[in-house]
């Protein structure tokens, strides 16, 4: 059953409720909810953005995936060429069309709603854990990413930092030495 998105339904942020414990995020769902209930509109509105677009760009991918598709859109909020609140990086480009868009769901006339109730609640739970508890970033600063099966235009540009799951992700300083050609030099 797919929750309504007016905000995170408290009882899909129970690991155990679903017969599938989420490690190693098991520990988070009381203080999760408890601080999500008195969380402000605005930090409401920016958590879900969050965790749909984790959910959407990698809800089939590994925690580690899951991540770095958070730590780049927490990226974003750092650099100038970017909007400033979650939410605006996530919808960024949808007002010009589906060839601007920042994130392909967000432009894929399909609805936003998360269909699946196990990948939706990881999806928050790794929200929370981007947004509350540990800023880690897997992808040592990556601003970008594809999945392994699309060639961007734009990727020529940029500077391949890594490759997690079926995602490749990216810098924006295209002089920078790819890491992942330097470590297979060695």
């Amino acid at each position: 059953m797919a929750m309504p998105l007016g905000g995170p339904d408290p009882t899909l942020l129970e690991g155990e409720e679903t017969g599938a414990p989420i490690t190693p995020l098991t520990e988070i769902p009381r203080a999760m909810r408890e601080r999500l209930a008195n969380a402000s509109p605005d930090l409401l509105r920016e958590f879900k953005c969050l965790a749909l677009n984790v959910y959407w760009e990698a809800k089939g991918e590994p925690l580690v995936g899951q991540m770095a598709v958070a730590a780049v859109t927490l990226n974003r909020l750092g650099n100038p060429r970017f909007p400033k609140s979650v939410c605006e990086v996530v919808w960024q480009g949808v007002e010009s069309g589906r060839a601007n868009c920042q994130f392909s769901w967000a432009c894929d006339q399909r609805g936003d709603r998360p269909l699946e109730d196990i990948p939706w609640q990881r999806a928050q739970q790794v929200a929370y854990r981007a947004m509350f508890l540990d800023p880690f970033d897997p992808t040592n600063g990556a601003l970008y990413f594809h999945a392994i099966y699309v060639r961007p235009q734009w990727a020529d540009e940029k500077a391949r930092i890594m490759r997690i799951g079926r995602h490749i992700f990216y810098g924006e300083n295209p002089t920078l030495p790819s890491l992942i050609n330097v470590a297979n030099r060695s």
